[in-house]
């Protein structure tokens, strides 16, 4: 009964390593109804001007608003992120100064894992990539403009709950397909678990 946006913004409410959270969207028509829903709900939003393609450059004028440490970023489509294993990414990249990125310990294996839709960076590492970042396929895809970098960063690793790479399947929202399946597991999950659980 409630829009996407909403369970994404329940799940990161239950972080309590994060201080704010800004919904990035484009001044447009189309995103209207997220604008909307922001105000409806009392939560932040930033509705970018520029190109609508342009993901990297609405979330740096946020970043430059903001002025954060530490930056998770989070895709809207992703209604099944995990507040714990997010925690834990962050207090990684907060305890650990020389850590510049983190992820699960299952990628440092080559383990498949269900996790999808974020990634936490420190502040300095998103300075560098945005002064680089110049061509519209790096502008458009937030971790692919972190790609190039890699090799470069000092990672952190989270030793996550196995129980997140025994059962592999998609998890974001990008088609009708995944939408009627994601419905459907919130569905099942309300009818037996109350509202304030995820």
């Amino acid at each position: 009964g409630q829009p996407l946006i909403s369970h994404v913004f329940k799940r990161l409410e239950k972080v309590e390593e994060i201080d704010t959270l800004v919904l990035a969207t484009t001044n447009d028509d189309f995103n209207r109804p997220l604008v909307d829903w922001c105000h409806q709900n009392n939560k932040q939003v930033y509705a970018f001007d520029g190109d609508v393609n342009d993901v990297v450059g609405r979330v740096d004028a946020i970043v430059k608003k903001e002025n954060p440490s530490h930056l998770l970023y989070v895709c809207g489509d992703c209604p099944l992120l995990e507040p714990t294993t997010i925690a834990g990414h962050l207090k990684i990249l907060i305890e650990q100064p020389d850590v510049d990125i983190v992820t699960t310990t299952a990628v440092k294996n080559g383990t498949p894992h269900i996790h999808c839709g974020f990634d936490v960076y420190a502040r300095r590492i998103w300075n560098q990539v945005i002064e680089k970042t110049n061509t519209a396929e790096f502008r458009e895809h937030v971790g692919s403009s972190m790609r190039p970098y890699y090799q470069n960063l000092q990672w952190g690793w989270y030793e996550d709950d196995p129980v997140f790479t025994q059962r592999i399947h998609r998890i974001s929202v990008d088609t009708p397909s995944d939408y009627f399946f994601m419905q459907e597991v919130y569905r099942r999950w309300y009818e037996a678990n109350d509202e304030s659980s995820i």
